[in-house]
C-alpha cells in the first residue's frame, strides 16, 4: 500500500514537471520502471520516517490527555484554528486531496486526545494514522516543490540533474544544453537550425523518433524528427564539462 501511494505521488510530480514545460511524461518516453524505481526510494524514506514520527505523536497525545480539562480545551481550540487555516491554504495551493489528508490527520489527532477512555491500542492506531498522514503530506509537498523548482530552472535555461538521496534517485529528470545540427541539406531544416542558433536549448529526451528540446529563449517545447537533426549534448554533470560556458 505504501509503495502504491508513493508511486502515485511521484507520477503526479512527473506530470506537474512536464506540464509546466507544455509536455506530458509520455512525450519524453518516461517509462514505468523509472517511476517505479523512484517510488521505491521514496517508499524507503516513508518507512524510515513514519515509525519515529508515530512515537513522537504518541508521546504528544499522552501529554495532552494528561492536561487539566481547561488547558486541554484551549489547546484544542488553537489546534482547530491553525488546522482550519492550514487546510484552506493546502486546498487552494496543493489541491483538495492534500487538504483532505490534512483534515483526516487533524480529526485523528483530535480523537486521540479527547478519547481518554481509549485503550493503549486505540491511542497507538490514532498516532500511526496521524504519522502516516503527516509523512504523506511531507513527501507529496516536498516532491511537488521539487517538480516546480526544476521546471522553473529549465524555463530559465539552467541545466538540471536528478536530486539524489545517498545513492538513491527518486525524481529522475535531466535537461542538458544542446544545439541543432541539420542531418540533411534541406533548406527548411537549415533555416530552422539558423533560427535557433543563438537560443538557449535544453535536451529533455527522445521518444518515438522525436527529439524533445526545450527552447528557454522562446519559452516553448520543440519536438523535431531525429532523422532530420543531430544534437550535440553537453553533459554538465561531469567534472570536465563544468568549465563549459553553457553549463554555467
Amino acid at each position: 500500500m505504501t509503495g502504491l501511494v508513493v508511486y502515485g505521488v511521484l507520477a503526479t510530480a512527473y506530470d506537474r514537471f512536464y506540464s509546466e514545460l507544455g509536455l506530458t511524461p509520455a512525450d519524453v518516453g518516461l517509462q514505468y520502471g523509472k517511476t517505479l524505481g523512484g517510488a521505491a526510494a521514496l517508499a524507503l524514506l516513508f518507512i524510515l520516517i513514519a515509525p519515529f514520527l508515530a512515537l513522537g505523536i504518541r508521546y504528544l497525545l499522552n501529554q495532552m490527555r494528561a492536561l487539566p480539562r481547561r488547558r486541554l480545551n484551549v489547546a484544542l481550540i488553537i489546534l482547530v484554528v491553525v488546522a482550519a487555516v492550514a487546510w484552506l491554504i493546502a486546498s487552494l495551493n496543493l489541491g483538495f486531496l492534500t487538504g483532505g489528508v490534512l483534515l483526516a490527520v487533524v480529526i485523528a489527532f483530535y480523537a486521540g486526545v479527547k478519547s481518554k477512555d481509549w485503550k493503549e491500542d486505540g491511542a497507538a492506531v490514532a498516532a500511526a494514522a496521524v504519522a502516516a498522514g503527516i509523512t504523506w503530506l511531507f513527501l507529496s509537498t516536498g516532491v511537488g516543490l521539487y517538480a516546480n523548482y526544476y521546471a522553473n530552472s529549465v524555463k530559465r535555461g539552467d541545466w538540471i540533474k536528478p536530486p539524489e538521496s545517498g545513492s538513491l534517485v527518486f525524481f529522475s529528470v535531466r535537461a542538458m544544453p544542446t544545439n541543432f545540427v541539420p542531418a540533411t541539406r534541406s533548406p527548411t531544416d537549415l533555416a530552422f537550425a539558423r533560427a535557433h542558433e543563438n537560443h538557449r536549448l535544453l535536451f529533455l529526451g527522445v521518444s518515438n523518433g522525436l527529439l524533445i528540446i526545450y527552447d528557454a529563449t522562446a519559452q516553448e517545447s520543440l519536438m523535431v524528427p531525429a532523422a532530420d537533426f543531430r544534437v550535440g549534448i553537453v553533459n554538465c554533470e561531469t567534472y570536465r564539462s563544468r568549465s563549459n560556458l553553457r553549463c554555467r
